[in-house]
Parts: structure tokens; C-alpha cells; sequence
């Protein structure tokens, strides 16, 4: 009888325990899924800045939602785009793994940097972090 309830006993860890992995791996993979999307649509909002930038040089001022957006893709907002007199930012939370997909998807780019209370630290050095994107961003740099 004892055997029985060592074994009724083990099948219940040995499925707890596996539903407790499925989930685990569920979620990493859920994570991994959301930070691949936030940063392709950070770098198409990206290229669509730069076109704004390239036909409003003068225009100063947050361009979020003066930029048109392909049908198939729905705004975001946790992506912000601001425009200064023919420079852009693009910048969002920075969240684990955005800066390793965002590196890897525009190929160690110097012009991505993260922030902190006063500036923005790339690659290739520190910039000068504009006033209205907070510290613990992302930011690209046009």
C-alpha cells in the first residue's frame, strides 16, 4: 500500500513540476515574441522618421502621430518620435533584451545608445540626452 502512495505521490511532483516548466518556457517564450516585435517596429518607426525628418527638415516637435503607418501595422505607444530641426529621436523603454535585438537587428548600429539622467551613452560615445526622453530608454539618433 505504501508503494502505491510513494507512486500516486511522485506522479503528482513529477506533473506539477512539468506544468510549472511548460509555463516557465511559455513565458520566456512570450517574452522573447514581445521583444522581437517591440524592436522591428521601433526600427520600421525608425525609417519612417527618417522620412519625415527628410521632408519636414525645419520641424521641430514630437512626430508620433504625424507619421503614416503600413495598414498591417498598429501604433504603439510606448514608442515615441520627436524631430528637432532635421535630427530625429526614436525612443521607448528600454526592456531586457530590446538593446541585444535592437543591436542585432541593425547591426551594432553606433547611433542606438540608452539613457540615463543626462545623457545618452552609444557606442561610439555619449551624447547629450535631449529633456524630454527620460533616463532608461532606448533611443536611435537620427
Amino acid at each position: 500500500m505504501n508503494m502505491i502512495y510513494i507512486f500516486v505521490f511522485g506522479l503528482f511532483f513529477g506533473a506539477a513540476y512539468l506544468t510549472f516548466e511548460s509555463k516557465s518556457i511559455d513565458e520566456n517564450v512570450n517574452t522573447d515574441i514581445n521583444v522581437n516585435v517591440t524592436a522591428t517596429t521601433f526600427v520600421i518607426y525608425k525609417e519612417l522618421l527618417q522620412k519625415y525628418v527628410a521632408s519636414n527638415p525645419g520641424y521641430t516637435g514630437v512626430v508620433t502621430g504625424q507619421i503614416t503607418l503600413p495598414p498591417w501595422l498598429s501604433p504603439r505607444n510606448d514608442i515615441q518620435l520627436y524631430a528637432v530641426n532635421g535630427k530625429g529621436y526614436v525612443y521607448t523603454t528600454l526592456k531586457p533584451g530590446l538593446m541585444k535585438e535592437l543591436m542585432e537587428m541593425t547591426k551594432s548600429s553606433s547611433s542606438i545608445g540608452v539613457t540615463n539622467a543626462t545623457s545618452i551613452n552609444t557606442a561610439s560615445g555619449t551624447v547629450s540626452k535631449p529633456g524630454y526622453i527620460p533616463a532608461n530608454y532606448v533611443v536611435y539618433i537620427l
